[in-house]
């Protein structure tokens, strides 16, 4: 696997290729795809791509004294409005 279709693969699920979602937007192929994604990311920051996985792999709002670990109660003190959609197909925000 190339270093673009690994990067593709990373910011696009594997649905948006199976089902050939990438057609929605204007693209005709796999290639086209990968070229968009790394398109796109080239375009970036390095270090603005760095915050953001880091992000991603540590920000847990249980991992605090008030929670102790405890992510349903950390969920249940949010007293916001939110819609929270999990899914079993999303291969990067995976449901617990």
């Amino acid at each position: 696997m190339t270093t673009s279709v690994a990067s593709a693969n990373w910011a696009l699920s594997q649905t948006f290729y199976r089902e050939r979602l990438y057609e929605h937007m204007g693209l005709d192929t796999v290639d086209d795809a990968v070229g968009f994604v790394q398109d796109y990311f080239m375009r970036r920051d390095a270090n603005d791509l760095l915050a953001m996985l880091t992000t991603w792999q540590n920000a847990d709002i249980s991992r605090n004294e008030r929670f102790g670990g405890d992510f349903e109660a950390a969920l249940s003190s949010i007293t916001s409005r939110a819609i929270v959609m999990p899914c079993t197909t999303d291969l990067y925000f995976r449901r617990r």
